[in-house]
């Protein structure tokens, strides 16, 4: 028989009486082998190398009636067995008073011999930052090992030499030969393909779990508003997500709200991540390493939203030279300083944009003349202790101001809006197999609107957020993963308050108490890969406390919202708690080279949601309400299943995803709705369900020198409101069936690249009159149906292109980007208004007077025309 073929054969005949007595008194014991059927040199030599005992017998002179005798302690038998046979590729066990082998395979050994950890850390060799997404290859397997979050990796091996190899997009695979003798941590450094601007790697969905989840470095093949990466935009190319249109930051994921996506900046809330209304987002791309994003679906250490999770972890700095870029444009400029604080050990980056459009402002006072600017800046210190700690303290603050000024210089209105966060985190090993993430967390977010010229008259609505998690992993062997965490939070809202600085204003001396809510939970997840990794099982759970406290002033509500009854809560006094289950499950297969199907559930619940009931796609006034007695929590499940196709090259990709979403307590206004200055904020409300579900589809080609992707999704919301449209149901304005995206990439030599996007949606639902009727000489509007009509569709392209200035491998590094938005000019309307007529010159006027006689006309509001712009980027 050939060698691979051999299995169980020899049976060791064991007396049970003196087995019970040996291992209850720890005496020698003669135990008689019958050996059958195996390969007998080996057993003889490591039977003769392990009892001192010479056997001089050959395979040929043993047949299988041959015993061989020795002596050894009960206690001791595990050890011997394991050094005669599990070294020789060889399986044990006893059964029935009998020892019976098997020929074991190669994954048989590493489950079977008693495995040694192998962890570590992997850095890029030019900076010295932590890499997250780095593939770890053991023994060329396609095994499926990631760095988390933090650069860190964990796994166990059988001992002896291994090659491992490191690899991720954009740096020099590394391979490194080792022996595994005991627990082992390692410390690789990539070294880039490039030295350049650092891309940003986004990933829709965990890409460890679905493999053919869209991984691409999609702001460095992408240009926002102005030339400059977008973080909000590049995610919004993907399948599932779905732009509001031109200058918004708001996005709709699978049949969600824009309010119900979570966005996280080194694991600090952020609740408006908009500049210029939208036109920007607020992260500047040379400061982000790193996102990812989930549709829905996200792992159970994610809570707080239905729709997605969008994760972005800031960049740490150089930790080997000093550097310094920069980003000159016409809308935006930046300025990013880096460096070691002491090599090796310690960083810090600082990264400040600011608007320059002051040239866009008349040069003459006039009514119309106005003030805009908008500013961030992140910084960042990490700092390594030892090989098993690090600590990193970050901080986010950026703002926006905008007011219009009279002839007299004086500012007479304006809006302002600011985030501010701030986390301190400290990573800890304190085993090979465990890593544990804690974080303190402070997240402020604050509006105003100005009432004066001064500023000293404002109305204000804020959120704040102080939080403190820590999450736990455990490597418990090669294939499986146990997850943990806890958090506690303190939030407070203020609904929105005037300050007034005139005393004969009566009417704004009142004061609305503010939201004061504490939350607990608790998560822990299972990741398990069976049947040599084809299979993998992900299940987790996540438990929700939701708590609020006063001091607060509770109105309840009749069957026809007016209140009929208050209860004053005193300070530190609960009112309201709830407790939540959010199950997670995720089941994927490979069902062949390049072939993965996945099916998974989860539900999420949301407790604190913003209220606005504008249409505009710009910042507006909103507040921050947590559920409570009358706003119940948020909850969504979803369904869903894809498959993943891969060619054998990975130069194509194909993904597919179909999904069915329920919601309920889903918030909705009643017409007319007053959310400014109301006491009776609640009493707006109106609540019911949704649904949604869709066909998500991408194409993508990854390598060569023209890349880029073709996607498609179509996707239908249905809503049912209590008090709405008659209480039928009614599609919202993010049920656009249609949406497509064609980016391509095209890069015919180190220093030219270009790019060219294409976006296509259908028309968001808007409500227009059926129909007038004249009523004492004015025109009255007749509505029947809410949303009953579409607004055109939206389409655009985008064309950029980057010019390389200086020669490859050059220290000081300077670009020019040219680029052009909306490339054809196509006005894009967000809003149908029915409030003009035209004057006898032809032209659109807002009436003053009704009853002039004049039909009043449809007009459409777009945002943005053909938008060229130049910058340049700089580093050294």
């Amino acid at each position: 028989m050939r060698q691979f073929l051999i299995l169980a054969v020899t049976a060791i005949m064991l007396h049970g009486t003196m087995l019970q007595k040996s291992m209850a008194q720890d005496n020698p014991v003669k135990y008689q082998y019958t050996v059958r059927q195996v390969p007998i040199e080996t057993v003889i030599i490591q039977i003769s190398e392990l009892t001192g005992k010479k056997f001089a017998y050959s395979p040929q002179q043993i047949d299988t009636s041959q015993r061989i005798s020795c002596r050894i302690k009960a206690k001791d038998l595990p050890s011997l067995l394991d050094g005669v046979f599990l070294k020789n590729q060889v399986f044990w066990e006893i059964i029935d008073n009998q020892i019976v082998l098997k020929r074991l395979t190669t994954e048989r050994i590493a489950e079977t011999i008693k495995p040694i950890s192998l962890s570590g850390t992997v850095r890029d060799a030019a900076t010295g930052e932590l890499l997250p997404g780095v593939r770890v290859i053991i023994d060329g397997k396609p095994n499926i090992i990631l760095t988390n979050a933090y650069g860190f990796f964990s796994t166990k091996l059988p001992g002896g030499r291994h090659r491992i190899a490191f690899v991720i997009g954009g740096y020099t695979s590394l391979t490194e030969d080792i022996s595994l003798e005991s627990p082992l941590m390692l410390r690789p450094a990539l070294t880039p393909l490039t030295v350049s601007y650092e891309p940003v790697d986004i990933t829709a969905g965990p890409l460890k779990n679905f493999p053919g989840a869209h991984n691409s470095n999609l702001m460095d093949a992408l240009t926002g508003f102005g030339g400059q990466g977008d973080v909000i935009k590049a995610i919004n190319s993907l399948p599932g997500f779905q732009l509001f249109g031109d200058g918004s930051t708001l996005f709709h994921v699978r049949g969600g709200q824009s309010n119900q996506n979570l966005i996280l900046i080194d694991e600090a809330p952020i609740y408006n991540p908009s500049h210029m209304f939208g036109f920007f987002s607020a992260f500047s791309p040379e400061a982000i390493r790193e996102v990812k994003a989930w549709k829905g679906d996200q792992p159970a250490r994610y809570g707080g939203r239905l729709s997605s999770v969008i994760d972005i972890h800031s960049r740490e700095g150089n930790q080997h030279k000093y550097g310094l870029s920069g980003n000159l444009g016409p809308f935006a400029s930046s300025l990013t300083l880096e460096g070691p604080i002491r090599k090796e050990r310690s960083s810090f980056i600082i990264s400040a944009r600011r608007s320059n459009m002051e040239w866009l402002r008349p040069t003459q006072y006039s009514p119309e003349s106005f003030y805009f600017n908008f500013y961030d800046v992140h910084a960042k210190l990490n700092a390594q202790i030892n090989t098993r700690n690090r600590l990193y303290l970050t901080v986010y603050s950026g703002g926006d101001n905008f007011s219009r000024l009279t002839e007299s210089s004086l500012k007479t209105y304006g809006i302002s809006w600011g985030n501010l966060t701030g986390t301190l985190r400290w990573n800890y090993i304190p085993h090979n197999t465990l890593f544990i993430n804690s974080t303190l967390i402070f997240s402020n977010y604050n509006y105003y609107l100005f009432l004066n010229g001064l500023q000293t008259d404002f109305w204000k609505s804020s959120i704040q957020a102080r939080i403190f998690k820590t999450d736990l992993s455990w490597y418990i062997k090669k294939n499986s993963t146990i997850r943990a965490g806890l958090e506690f939070g303190n939030h407070l809202s203020d609904p929105g308050n005037i300050t007034y600085t005139q005393q004969d204003k009566p009417e704004f001396r009142k004061k609305f108490p503010m939201y004061r809510s504490l939350t607990a939970q608790a998560y822990l997840s299972s990741e398990t890969r069976l049947l040599n990794e084809k299979v993998l099982l992900d299940i987790g759970i996540r438990v929700p406390v939701w708590l609020n406290y006063g001091p607060f002033t509770v109105y309840y509500y009749n069957a026809t919202y007016e209140p009929f009854a208050t209860a004053n809560i005193p300070a530190d006094s609960a009112y309201y708690i709830h407790t939540g289950l959010e199950p997670r499950c995720r089941f994927e297969y490979q069902a062949g080279r390049g072939i993965t199907a996945m099916v998974s559930y989860s539900r999420n619940l949301q407790y604190m949601q913003s209220l606005s009931n504008s249409a505009s796609p710009f910042t507006t006034l909103e507040t921050w309400a947590p559920a409570g007695p009358v706003i119940g929590p948020q909850q969504a499940d979803l369904l869903s299943g894809g498959v993943s196709l891969a060619t054998r090259d990975g130069r194509y990709t194909v993904v597919a995803e179909v999904y069915q979403k329920w919601m309920n307590n889903q918030i909705d206004y009643k017409d007319h709705a007053n959310l400014l200055y109301n006491q009776h904020l609640e009493g707006q409300l109106r609540f019911g369900s949704s649904s949604a579900h869709g066909v998500e589809f991408m194409l993508r080609k990854n390598t060569g020198k023209m890349t880029g992707w073709l996607a498609y999704t179509y996707s239908r919301a249905v809503r049912t409101t209590s008090g709405l449209n008659r209480d039928k149901p009614y599609r919202p304005f993010y049920d656009r069936p249609h949406q497509g995206q064609i980016v391509m990439q095209y890069k015919p030599n180190q220093r030219l690249g270009m790019q060219i996007a294409w976006y296509y949606m259908s028309g968001g639902t808007t409500t227009i009159p059926d129909g007038f009727y004249n009523l004492h000489g004015y025109l009255v509007p007749v509505y029947t149906e809410k949303n009953n009509t579409r607004l055109p569709d939206y389409h655009r392209m985008d064309l950029s292109a980057e010019f390389q200035l200086n020669k490859p491998g050059n220290t000081f590094r300077h670009s020019l980007v040219l680029s052009v938005y909306n490339l054809y000019g196509r006005f894009n309307p967000f809003i149908i208004n029915f409030n003009k007529i035209m004057d006898d010159k032809g032209n659109y006027v807002v009436p003053d007077n009704l009853a002039s006689g004049n039909p009043v006309v449809p007009t459409e509001l777009s945002v943005a025309g053909f938008i060229p712009s130049i910058h340049y980027k700089f580093s050294f």
